[in-house]
Order: structure tokens, then sequence, then C-alpha cells
């Protein structure tokens, strides 16, 4: 199902709501987003190794500790970087960024901010 096609969908559940208050359908759409976000698409550095990869489009860099024991994951925001973590296998690298990556732009949507 499409953004487009499950926020219509709310819309539309969402006239038998009318007398709970008008933000209850502004409330469901946010509370839908999340799981609309495309996740980020990595690409290898190298064709060789895993050993770093970056993400397309956004700024998410991954690297394996020199020793392979781990991935770090760092985002790049405004010029300065913030360290997300450090993940013992490169799947879950690739999730904490895809968590971090939606909770940016739902602080977006919600006019927060996140580091």
């Amino acid at each position: 199902m499409s953004m487009r096609d499950k926020i219509a969908e709310i819309c539309s559940t969402g006239a038998r709501w009318r007398d709970k208050g008008e933000y209850v359908i502004a409330d469901a759409i946010l509370s839908a987003l999340p799981d609309m976000i495309a996740p980020l698409v990595w690409e290898a550095f190298s064709a060789s190794c895993r050993s770093e990869k970056t993400s397309i489009g956004s700024q998410y860099f991954m690297s394996e500790s020199r020793s392979g024991g781990s991935v770090c994951v760092t985002v790049l925001n405004q010029g300065n970087s913030h360290t997300i973590g450090y993940f013992p296998h490169w799947d879950k690298a690739e999730a904490a960024a895809n968590t971090h990556h939606r909770a940016a732009i739902m602080a977006a949507f919600k006019g927060e901010t996140t580091t």
C-alpha cells in the first residue's frame, strides 16, 4: 500500500472520529508515518570489502572496526558528526541507522529536533 493510499484510508476512517476532535485524524496519520518511511539504501565504498558503507541520499556512515569486532554507525548533520552506536553485526547497524532516520523524519513532522 502506498503512502498516499494509507493516508486516504486513515482520512476515510477518520470521518467516524469527528466527535472526538479534529486532531484525531492528524494523530492517526503521524502514528502511521514511521512504518511508511522507506529504509535507507546503502552502498559499499569498495566492491572488494564491506568495511565501509554510506547511505545513498542521506548522511549515514557505517564502518567496521579494525579488529572486525563491531560496526560503528555515524550520522553527519550540518557538518557535525554524531556516533549513534557500535553494533555486533552489519544488520543490527543498518537497523539502528534506519531507526534513527525514521525518528529524525518524525521529529521534523512534529517540529522537534533530534541528535
